[in-house]
C-alpha cells in the first residue's frame, strides 16, 4: 500500500524575502529548487538547527547558493504539514559549493 505525502505548505518571513532580494538570479532560482526538494522531504533533505536568538526550539536548515554555501532556517510544525522560512545567511563556517561564486573572476576553489 502507497500512501500519498502531500508537500509542505511554506511561508516565508518578510527578512527572507529581503534577502533573497538582494541575492543573484542564480541564487535565488537554486534556493527555489532546494526549497521545493526540502518541501516534499522536510526532515531527511535538513538537519536540526539551535539558534537561540532566533527560537527556544529545535529549528531546522537547509544548504542552498552557488560559490559561498548559504543556510534557510525554518520551523517545520508536522501536524499542520507547514515550514516557516525564518532567515537566510552565509554558512559558519564558510564552504564552497559546486559551481564558481558569483562574484569570482576565477575558477571556482578546490573542495
Amino acid at each position: 500500500m502507497r500512501i500519498k505525502v502531500e508537500q509542505a505548505a511554506v511561508e516565508l518571513h518578510r527578512d527572507v524575502y529581503r534577502y533573497l532580494a538582494d541575492s543573484t538570479d542564480a541564487e535565488r532560482d537554486n534556493f527555489a529548487t532546494r526549497l521545493e526538494e526540502v518541501r516534499k522531504r522536510p526532515i531527511t533533505e535538513s538537519e536540526a538547527h539551535l539558534e537561540r536568538g532566533l527560537s527556544p526550539y529545535v529549528l531546522r536548515r537547509f544548504t542552498f547558493g552557488i560559490g559561498i554555501a548559504k543556510i534557510a532556517i525554518f520551523e517545520y510544525d508536522a501536524a499542520l504539514n507547514r515550514m516557516r522560512v525564518l532567515k537566510c545567511r552565509p554558512r559558519k563556517p564558510r564552504e564552497f559549493l559546486a559551481g564558481p561564486s558569483p562574484s569570482a573572476s576565477g575558477p571556482a576553489p578546490p573542495h
